[in-house]
């Protein structure tokens, strides 16, 4: 190791493992909630010590098991004495017993690589690029680079945390068992920190014992943290549970939430209280909705302390994709004056935390864990064949305008000409949900098709059914999207009914001649869907009528001449027809109506070369007329007829 390199040595005496005998009966157990591995072998066995006995029995995947309510695992009725103890499994109860054959079992690790990011070494005792959940034994190493972590599980679930540049050497538990060789100064911690989680024991658990250059350190059970300075000095900082720290011949008992420090050639302090643990007056939402990146904003404060606790001096902010906080993607130091989090991180979900440092370099308790769900949402447009969808990133639950919260397995497809709602949580339950509102444009437009049926004439207006059908880009009806009808002035619509076939809808129209078109316009919530023009219509020529003859002197009449010339004479001739002819146009003539269905009328006369023409009767186009004459001069007697 160069200057540069902070190294943990941490020497642990082993417990080898005992080949196992024939196993006794296996009975169910039936996990129930707050149970582990230590709680079911205390509970079943009178001890923790015997949870090797789930463990052989039961395969519980890579340490430390979680183990749910209601999980069924194989126990032995009782206790062998030549059962290992110590091997990798889980187990449950119940009542249904079940024999099964004798096993045999292998010496089991003593521990694994439950953990490693970046570049991290294993030594077993070939130095090589470290495994996840590699099993470690008595004298192998792990060793992390620059801006790299690990965690260590033990057996009875304890962890070491290790960080960046740091070395431990795995010599044993010391903790169930008495040393068969190796003395406490042997678990030596160099220089750097060391973060460690120790599970509680039954009974009365022998501390774990680590040795620093100033100082020895005995940690119980809980949490506590141990850092060796370029110093030498040593800080004890007590999260959870108590430790101990001698120095000098003098020792210090430190409770929880208080620190001591022993520099080179002194004894420890006092203990002090910590730095209180920081509170979120801001903490980052449970779940984010992103369709562009944007950093999460969280803020924290200076929590509530024991009484003399020290102020902050920076703080540690720690961002890691699991709850342990082993995959770390941010792990920084803070001045004092900032206490905004701005994260920007790709989608995923996240845990975030921060603790507190006082003026002396003590780390206090961290913050309450803040996890963070980030979701991206990408709108794909609608194209041949394909409707518009939404992509949203995995791990996420999410719904459509009002319908269920649904693990995302595939795109969410966009009902064309509509708006809607997209909510999402980070799970089922929908806590912390966020709603991003997707406007009608990104659902794309529906393609509707219009026809008109053959229209019929009603007196002079026409009469049709207009229908339209409606479909998104794959060519699948739209039956749920609300459509309006409305019309030109002067149309007459009736009701807007839904066809035959899912989608479509029909309209009668009635509108009248128009010298222009006339049209219907389709829309949805305001915006156009189609146009439909009708045809233009022309009003229908009246019938055309002839006077019925009355007899056949109907046309009878006799003319007074006003003035003569050699060739013509002008005067007004009195004829002789019946009444409805002059019912279309009364104007045209004056109708005398004598009586009956006969009538006179005036109407003047025009006399050419013995010819009549007779101007009077419009209704017959100024018909040319032929009497004969029976004198030019004064008066004639003219006789005509209708031809």
């Amino acid at each position: 190791m160069t200057a540069h390199t902070r190294a943990l040595a941490l020497l642990l005496t082993l417990g080898l493992a005992t080949p196992a005998r024939a196993a006794p009966p296996l009975v169910d157990y039936v996990v129930q909630d707050g149970d582990t591995c230590q709680t079911i072998a205390r509970k079943l066995y009178g001890s923790s010590k015997h949870l090797g006995l789930l463990h052989a029995n039961n395969k519980l995947g890579r340490l430390p098991h979680r183990l749910t309510p209601g999980m069924v695992l194989k126990v032995p009725q009782s206790v062998d004495a030549s059962t290992p103890t110590d091997t990798t499994t889980t187990a449950n109860p119940t009542t249904t017993t079940t024999t099964n054959p004798p096993t045999t079992s292998t010496p089991n690790p003593d521990a694994i690589l439950s953990s490693l990011r970046n570049e991290v070494d294993a030594f077993t005792p070939e130095q090589h690029p470290g495994r996840r959940d590699e099993p470690l034994s008595r004298g192998h190493r792990v060793n992390t680079h620059a801006a790299s972590s690990a965690e260590i599980t033990f057996a009875d679930e304890s962890r070491l945390q290790l960080g960046e540049q740091s070395l431990i050497v795995i010599l044993g538990n010391t903790r169930t068992q008495a040393r068969s060789r190796g003395k406490p100064e042997d678990t030596t911690l160099v220089t750097g920190s060391l973060r460690a989680h120790l599970g509680a024991l039954a009974g009365k658990p022998r501390p774990l014992t680590l040795q620093t250059p100033s100082a020895q350190v005995s940690l119980e059970p809980g949490e506590a943290q141990l850092a060796v300075d370029a110093e030498q000095s040593t800080r004890l900082a007590v999260h959870r549970g108590s430790a101990s720290l001698r120095a000098q011949s003098k020792t210090v008992r430190v409770p929880e939430q208080h620190g001591s420090k022993a520099a080179r050639g002194k004894p420890p302090t006092q203990p002090r209280p910590l730095p209180a643990a920081p509170t979120w007056t801001t903490p980052p939402p449970l779940f984010v909705l992103q369709q562009d990146p944007a950093p999460v904003i969280a803020v924290y404060a200076a929590g509530l302390g024991l009484p003399g606790a020290p102020t902050p001096a920076s703080w540690h902010v720690q961002v890691a994709t699991d709850d342990r906080f082993n995959d770390l993607v941010v792990d920084t130091r803070a001045p004092a004056e900032v206490t905004r989090l701005e994260l920007r991180v790709p989608p995923g979900r996240y845990h975030t935390r921060v603790s507190a440092i006082d003026s002396d370099q003590f780390e206090g308790r961290p913050s309450e864990p803040a996890p963070v769900h980030i979701a991206s949402v990408q709108t794909v447009p609608a194209s041949p064949g394909k409707p518009a969808a939404l992509v949203i990133s995995p791990g996420s639950f999410c719904a459509l305008d009002d319908g269920p919260l649904l693990a995302i397995q595939a795109p969410l497809q966009l009902r064309p000409g509509s708006p809607h709602t997209l909510r999402c949580a980070a799970d089922a339950t929908g806590a912390g949900a966020t709603a991003l509102e997707i406007p009608r444009g990104a659902a794309g437009t529906p393609q509707a098709i219009t026809t008109t049926d053959p229209l019929q004439r009603l007196d002079d207006d026409a009469v049709a059914i207009v229908r339209i059908t409606l479909r998104d880009a794959a060519d699948a009806p739209l039956p749920e999207l609300a459509i309006q009808v409305s019309a030109d002035p002067g149309v007459q619509l009736g009701p807007l009914t839904p066809g035959d076939e899912p989608g479509s809808f029909s309209v009668r129209a009635r509108w009248p001649a128009s010298p222009w078109p006339l049209a219907l316009q389709f829309t949805s919530d305001g915006e156009p869907l189609a146009r439909v023009e009708l045809p233009v219509v022309r009003p229908q020529p009246p019938p055309v009528t002839k006077a019925p003859r009355i007899s056949p002197l109907a046309g009878t009449g006799i003319g007074l001449l006003a003035a003569t010339v050699p060739l013509t004479a002008i005067g007004i001739g009195l004829t002789l027809s019946d009444l409805r002819p002059y019912q279309d146009d009364p104007l045209r003539r004056l109708d005398l109506r004598p009586a009956g269905i006969t009538a006179l009328a005036l109407a003047p006369v025009l006399l050419v070369s013995g010819a009549t023409l007779l101007v009077l009767d419009r209704r017959e186009q100024r018909r040319l007329r032929l009497t004969p004459q029976a004198t030019a001069t004064s008066a004639g007697l003219l006789l005509h007829g209708r031809f």
